[in-house]
């Protein structure tokens, strides 16, 4: 009978752990902010919800085996609900726990959303003038938050004297100007086969830096300034690969497709630098296999 009673009290035990724990996860994420990038909070409440059986499991046949060897008055059936209870118990003090040593302002939040109070205005931003240049209008759009916002500037951007150069842009020197040229192409209201075409020029820019940095020996950029012009840029174009990839799979496939990969094996031969190992050949590795059905090398850092 004993033994009987100590299989239930596991599975059972077990059962709330996993389903405490998942509970727990949850509500971490939400407390602490974990971001759902490439499954990451996901990842998380599974690993809790695994660590809340496992630790549900061994309080379960614990606390059961106690009871019984040690001839208490839960010696029976009544030794379930002791390890229950135990299992609760250590689940509450942990969410507690958790809750307490979250950020204030994750806290904050609920409280102020509970409490009615007067709005908040946002510092206001000085103006554009009218006759704001393009360079202008993209850095504002960088910064810019608000979806109406991002939508008026790309409009200014789209009626600009200067639009035509902003292929001129894509291709700067400067790598951080480059990049909010090459963003910008998500808030413009291109068609997709212009996108794709700017962004083919972008990619051919930077693998062509690319091969430049790869040829460049350690000795001569010590602090590897060319990598993290490429981090820069291919972040960019990424992005907007991404994006686009949602409505135009196939013509981003074949039209981007071969860049990407050319950027992996690019990427590949300076397994030094860490900007071009984890910015650029981790994620093109990554998409490579998923879009392209590109298999890894065993040398790639894997998808966080």
């Amino acid at each position: 009978m004993s033994v009987l009673i100590t299989l239930i009290a596991a599975i059972t035990t077990t059962a709330l752990g996993l389903t405490g724990g998942i509970l727990l996860g949850t509500g971490c994420v939400r407390w602490y902010g974990i971001s759902s990038f490439e499954g990451g909070s996901g990842y998380f409440v599974i690993l809790i919800g695994l660590l809340g059986a496992i630790g549900g499991f061994v309080v379960g046949i614990g606390v059961t085996l106690y009871c019984i060897l040690a001839e208490t008055r839960f010696a029976g059936w009544s030794a379930c609900l002791v390890s229950w209870a135990t299992a609760v118990s250590i689940l509450l003090v942990a969410a507690a726990l958790s809750w307490l040593l979250a950020p204030p302002r994750e806290r904050s939040a609920s409280v102020t959303a509970a409490t009615p109070s007067a709005p908040v205005e946002a510092p206001s931003r000085p103006a554009l003038p009218d006759d704001a240049s393009l360079d202008e209008l993209l850095l504002a759009l960088s910064n810019a938050a608000e979806p109406a916002t991002k939508t008026a500037l790309a409009e200014r951007i789209a009626k600009s004297p200067d639009f035509p150069s902003l292929i001129e842009r894509i291709v700067s020197d400067d790598p951080d100007a480059a990049a909010r040229a090459i963003r910008s192409m998500k808030s413009l209201a291109m068609e997709p086969a212009q996108t794709l075409h700017m962004l083919s020029i972008a990619g051919n820019d930077i693998g062509d830096r690319l091969d430049r940095v790869v040829a460049t020996p350690t000795e001569s950029d010590p602090g590897f300034r060319g990598a993290a012009d490429i981090s820069i840029r291919f972040s960019a174009w990424f992005d907007v690969a991404f994006s686009l990839r949602a409505t135009s799979a196939n013509d981003v496939n074949e039209r981007l497709g071969p860049q990407l990969v050319r950027f992996l094996e690019a990427s590949r031969l300076r397994p030094d630098s860490a900007a071009l190992r984890h910015d650029v050949c981790r994620v093109a590795s990554y998409y490579a296999s998923q879009w392209l059905g590109v298999v890894p090398a065993a040398g790639d850092p894997p998808p966080r």
